[in-house]
């Protein structure tokens, strides 16, 4: 009798250790799933500047002016948000925003007069494109003595520290025409990312879970499992066997599950041999899996993965090699419109390649100072029927824009009184 009471109660000892260690694992999974889920991530409250690193200082009586290339809404209500941060009134380094806006169409432009008349800070100029130039934009930076941080209106994500860095590295480099961000989702830098570990396996998604994403919670923008079910792929098929249409309107991307998740299965591995071809820059595929991927190291706190460049600072000298020019920083003095007129190779060519070689200053990259592109031209096209943009704005909201900054989960002209 006295064995059977021991025996029973070693079994309920056992039981009850079972049930403690079944807990603890619990607990443990779920501090690790938040730890690296980007659970932690913060509905931000005001418009203040983000954390950046402490030997970032704004150099004092320096005049910071960001020149934003305006013309498409739909992206700088979202790119408003970060902006904002990056205002001196906010604890940033930009005195004034000057939007200069090449577009006549009305809506446009009087989404652009609502949101100057809201910011002290934002100005607005209006110019027409010349000869595919944007002569008219770059002769809006008249200042010598003041550096002009230059903003594509469709980037759809800054880091904290993307102005900061590109101001510190141009003073601190004057060897340098100009410091340009990390682009992701640029032909240009692609190429490293994908050898820096930046890049991850993901594949377009079929019909076959077409009922999975449309009941996908909104505002969703973590892109691993189990955010995302792995995709059926069958070990070895690769993108090229799938097709390049899109499965149905707001389709994903899904992560390829582990021990099948090879790159070379994958639409960035087609397109991750280093140049500018439109092979590499219409493939709207490769761009969703460069979207997606960015998506995941955010979650993973990772974004350390896209450096790249010299071990003291993350520079890189292009040589006079072609660059994307979404976003850099360049003293006014060195803004030579007449020259790029001139030349007659569009600004970007111009800039990137041909101005560096003839006044002997290289066009630079800090490749810490990260922002991401939306879309080239000819990714557009397929790009917008994805759900891309809507995980930008869902990470906007939770990131980067307080509370009902941005109206709806997509953009809408009604929001803003503006009507046909």
């Amino acid at each position: 009798m006295i064995a059977l009471q021991n025996n029973a109660a070693g079994s309920t000892r056992r039981r009850r250790a079972v049930g403690f260690i079944a807990a603890v694992t619990l607990c443990l999974g779920l501090v690790w799933h938040f730890a690296h889920s980007g659970g932690s991530l913060k509905q931000v409250q005001s418009w203040t500047a983000g954390k950046h690193s402490s030997e970032l200082k704004r150099p004092p009586n320096q005049r910071i002016v960001g020149l934003l290339f305006y013309g498409r809404p739909v992206y700088v209500e979202m790119l408003d948000c970060y902006v904002r941060k990056n205002l001196v009134s906010n604890g940033g380094w930009l005195d004034e925003v000057m939007f200069v806006a090449d577009t006549t169409d009305r809506k446009d432009l009087a989404f652009l007069d609502q949101l100057v008349g809201q910011v002290p800070e934002y100005t607005q100029v209006r110019v027409h494109k010349d000869k595919g130039n944007f002569l008219g934009q770059w002769r809006a930076a008249n200042e010598s003595d003041t550096i002009y941080v230059k903003i594509d209106d469709d980037l759809v994500w800054l880091a904290d520290d993307a102005v900061p860095r590109v101001v510190s590295g141009l003073i601190s480099h004057p060897e340098a025409l100009a410091m340009a961000g990390n682009i992701i989702n640029s032909p240009v830098s692609r190429w490293f990312h994908y050898r820096t570990g930046a890049v991850r396996p993901f594949l377009p998604e079929t019909l076959a879970t077409k009922d999975l994403a449309e009941s996908e919670p909104k505002g969703q923008w973590r892109t691993s499992y189990p955010h995302l079910p792995y995709h059926d792929a069958h070990p070895g098929k690769k993108y090229d066997d799938y097709s390049t249409e899109i499965a149905f309107p707001g389709a994903r991307m899904l992560p390829l599950a582990p021990g099948h998740d090879s790159l070379k299965w994958t639409p960035l591995y087609g397109s991750s041999q280093y140049g500018t071809g439109w092979d590499k820059w219409g493939n709207w595929q490769a761009a969703q899996q460069t979207h997606y991927s960015f998506f995941w190291n955010v979650e993973h706190k990772t974004l350390d993965r896209y450096w790249f460049g010299s071990a003291t600072d993350g520079t890189w000298d292009l040589h006079n090699d072609h660059y994307n020019t979404n976003f850099f920083a360049m003293w006014g003095r060195d803004v030579n419109a007449d020259l790029i007129e001139k030349l007659n190779k569009g600004d970007e060519h111009g800039m990137t390649e041909y101005i560096p070689e003839i006044v002997d200053k290289p066009f630079m990259i800090d490749s810490h100072a990260l922002i991401v592109h939306y879309s080239y031209g000819r990714q557009l096209d397929k790009l917008r029927h994805t759900d891309v943009l809507d995980r930008y704005r869902a990470l906007a909201k939770e990131t980067a824009c307080p509370a009902n900054t941005l109206k709806g989960e997509k953009f809408r002209w009604e929001d803003y009184g503006i009507h046909d």
